[in-house]
């Protein structure tokens, strides 16, 4: 147990791994934890149809797919080695198993054009092939991730009209050219109109870098939160805005 602590505070900080516990004792293990001070997550009867434990303890390491990659005693390196494929994985392909075209992939990523790296797929997608099959499987994996995250935002905008906007500007920027945003940008310039939207948006850009930044402080949430609440109690916005400005506090708050 202190072992599985020790991998938490040092690879967990990636982003890319954390340790899960799986307690398979009938007693409750809620003051054992807190007396070791453990503060991955566990839980009860928690199990993998492909790593059935052998005896107890016994360690799994799954990676970004679900895959099993080892099952028993597990190795830093070994750990290393699965946070380095993880880091280059893509929500937007990563449902695919790819073999044929990695280096391909690795340049897929959320934020970064893709219209042109999607071409090349088309033209090696024409072919008849194991490869050809990979890479129309993964043309179709980035669409289906962009007509979701469209869907997304067609959400969002009732509810939460700044976390669309972000959102939008990375689809954009994403599928830059491509038939699937011909009505984002032109979308966004309208949202741009309200000047109050424009505020909050702000605020939420602070706060989404301050997040990203891993130095919160109470000054700093206090700060934000209190803007939110000025804009709140201040300003003419729209009842939409408002919710999703009480909404921010909550998120600010729990940072």
């Amino acid at each position: 147990m202190p072992h599985l602590q020790v991998l938490q505070d040092k690879y967990a900080k990636t982003g890319k791994f954390t340790v899960v516990g799986s307690h398979l004792q009938p007693s409750d293990p809620t003051k054992f934890l807190k007396s070791r001070k453990i503060t991955f997550p566990n839980y009860s009867q928690l199990r993998h149809p492909e790593a059935q434990p052998k005896g107890i303890p016994h360690m799994v390491l799954i990676d970004h797919k679900g895959k099993v990659l080892k099952s028993g005693r597990v190795s830093d390196k070994e750990i290393e080695m699965a946070i380095k494929e993880a880091a280059g994985s893509s929500p937007m392909w990563d449902s695919v198993d790819v073999v044929h075209h990695k280096r391909t992939v690795k340049n897929l990523q959320i934020g970064r054009p893709v219209r042109s790296i999607l071409s090349t797929l088309s033209a090696k997608a024409k072919k008849n092939d194991d490869a050809a099959k990979e890479a129309q499987a993964i043309i179709d994996a980035v669409n289906s991730w962009g007509e979701k995250e469209l869907n997304d935002i067609n959400k969002l905008k009732e509810t939460a009209p700044t976390k669309a906007y972000q959102k939008m500007e990375v689809l954009n920027k994403t599928f830059y050219g491509m038939p699937l945003v011909k009505q984002v940008y032109p979308e966004m310039l309208k949202m741009k109109k309200d000047k109050y939207l424009i505020y909050l948006l702000n605020l939420r850009n602070q706060m989404t870098r301050l997040k990203a930044s891993g130095k919160v402080t109470e000054n700093s949430k206090k700060y934000i939160a209190g803007n939110l609440q000025k804009f709140i109690d201040k300003y003419p916005a729209s009842d939409t805005l408002k919710g999703e400005a009480k909404a921010m506090i909550d998120e600010v708050n729990s940072l």
